[in-house]
């Protein structure tokens, strides 16, 4: 064991924060009795308020309980602070419970704090345990500085000089190194770095680092060995889990990664990015109902975080407008209900133009589920103009709807420059994921422009030949593709003037002929209906049903 160096603890600042007034006494004895001055000592019963004394000072030891019931739990509170910078490369952050279940302490190891201790505890362990932590961070500080500067250079630099100055933490700077040689794509360095660590110690950060480094290089065959190997050993490694969600990611196998990340999720709840990466996934695939719920968890989770933004509510709005679109009858009432409650949030808080061109947009959407169609163009149109939405998903959103409502051009512009809105420091998989929903959505474009294509090219032969039949089945299978083509709609009107589609009822008929003659009427201008003799061919269709149901 390293001998710790005497502290003058007298000089540091300590952050208690515990429901049980009985263990705050407690820690407040054990830290006066290790040379904490007791003014020095903060305390707080609530974890919000706690958070809030963070923002105010940085302390330099955080000890927190994991468990404030309906509260903030300890793991959001460590996520607080750390994305409001209040714990310095210098400050540790101690995770207490008194919960040795599987899931919390899984929970825990996974995020990573300096320290954790299982209660009860005595004063020799925290005091080992703080000094320990103390010791190790103050020796590796520059190694956290460049972690969250993302100076990975410097980082290497740091590391090379630790691994001679600091042997007895030897391990701990190649697990840095490790991570900063895949930062900067020197996967040839981090494999052999791996490599090495693995022939001395089977670390479980090693075999997974290794595992992402293999992915990365494209050894295919390698990563998913050595994955297999580590998850029969280890099933529960939520690590390996996410590392093979990677690598199915990587071969396009969007089942198995929302799979494996599922299973990761239910060994370690409320991990944020991971319930965000397979809402994205689900959606790429086009499970809106499973991305919605897997949306609602993420929002859900994150009440009161800093994470809880006017774009966390739009994305929840968005997914319910999402699960919509696919006509769900039975909870479509109380969905609308769901969303009107978020809408009225926003409503309060409605001060940029991105927010409200963000809630047209929206306003577009259920418009377009509705069969507004005339009310969605107009508010499309404005919400392109503006050019105000700059996150990345509501340009996938306009991108979604352009294509839908048949703005192909727009849509294709739109979508090439989606990219460009994943922020630069998004988590790699979430990154990933949202990558996936740009190139499955192109590709499903792409898909449906081929399709209505080749289907013109058959209609074209069959006019010639004068198969009347096979032409409206030819424009009825277009208008399942893409429900709201002018000029579709109108063929199908003019053609069910004259012919009846085979094995359709008349109530069929009578709902398609509804249908078209919503969008033309809705969409069409005016003088292009009268170009076209519009009416006449609507009025004989609607003769031709009533001539055939009372024939029938």
């Amino acid at each position: 064991m390293v001998r710790a160096k005497f502290y003058d603890y007298s000089n540091l600042t300590a952050l208690v924060v515990d429901d049980a007034p009985v263990v705050i006494t407690s820690i407040r004895i054990m830290l006066r009795k290790m040379g904490f001055k007791d003014e020095n000592i903060s305390h707080n019963k609530d974890p919000s308020a706690a958070l809030q004394q963070a923002k105010n000072h940085i302390f330099d030891v955080f000890i927190c309980d994991y468990n404030f019931g309906k509260l903030l739990n300890g793991k959001q509170v460590f996520e607080e602070i750390q994305h409001y910078k209040r714990l310095n490369s210098n400050s540790i952050f101690v995770m207490m419970t008194g919960e040795s279940t599987g899931k919390i302490v899984r929970s825990i190891i996974e995020l990573s704090p300096d320290e954790y201790m299982l209660k009860p505890y005595n004063f020799h362990t925290l005091k080992q345990r703080i000094q320990t932590a103390l010791i190790r961070k103050q020796a590796l500080h520059s190694l956290y500085e460049a972690t969250a500067n993302s100076d990975f250079e410097f980082g290497v630099d740091e590391c090379q000089k630790l691994l001679v100055t600091h042997p007895q933490y030897l391990f701990q700077v190649k697990q840095f190194l490790g991570q900063f040689y895949r930062r900067l794509e020197r996967l040839d360095e981090a494999e052999d770095l791996y490599q090495g660590v693995l022939a001395e110690k089977n670390y479980d950060w090693a075999n997974v680092g290794l595992a992402n480094t293999l992915i990365a290089q494209e050894k295919e065959q390698e990563a998913i060995i050595l994955l297999e190997d580590i998850l029969d050993k280890s099933p529960n490694n939520s690590h390996a889990l996410m590392a093979m969600s990677h690598l199915n990611i990587y071969n396009d196998d969007i089942p198995s990664a929302i799979k494996h990340l599922s299973i990761a999720s239910e060994l370690v709840p409320g991990n944020s990015d991971r319930e965000l990466i397979i809402a994205n996934l689900c959606h790429a695939m086009g499970d809106y109902e499973n991305g919605l719920q897997r949306y609602r968890t993420y929002y859900f989770t994150n009440k009161n975080t800093y994470r809880d933004t006017s774009t966390s509510i739009l994305n929840y709005i968005r997914a319910i407008a999402y699960k919509l679109s696919g006509g769900d009858k039975d909870n479509h009432d109380t969905l609308r209900k769901e969303s009107s409650i978020l809408l009225s949030v926003l409503y309060k808080n409605i001060n940029t133009p991105n927010i409200i061109s963000e809630m047209e947009l929206i306003g577009a959407h259920f418009a377009i589920n509705d069969k507004r169609l005339s009310d969605a163009s107009v508010l499309l149109n404005k919400v392109y103009k503006s050019n105000n939405i700059t996150c990345f998903y509501g340009r996938l959103h306009l991108c979604f709807l352009l294509g839908k409502l048949n703005y192909k051009n727009e849509a294709e512009i739109c979508l090439n420059n989606c990219q460009e809105n994943i922020p630069l420091n998004e988590h790699e998989l979430v990154a990933q994921s949202q990558l996936i929903i740009i190139k499955n959505l192109i590709n499903e474009n792409n898909k449906q422009s081929a399709i209505i294509s080749d289907l013109l090219q058959k209609i074209n032969s069959y006019e010639k030949t004068k198969n009347e039949q096979e032409v409206i089945n030819c424009y009825l299978e277009i208008h399942s593709q893409a429900p709201y083509l002018q000029k579709i709609c109108f063929e199908i009107i003019r053609n069910l003037a004259k012919i009846w589609p085979l094995n359709w009822t008349s109530n069929q008929v009578r709902g398609l002929i509804e249908e078209c003659n919503n969008t033309i009427e809705q969409i069409m201008p005016e003088k292009n209906k009268e170009a076209i003799n519009y009416y006449f061919f609507y009025d004989k269709a609607k003769a031709n049903l009533k001539l055939i149901t009372h024939g029938g």
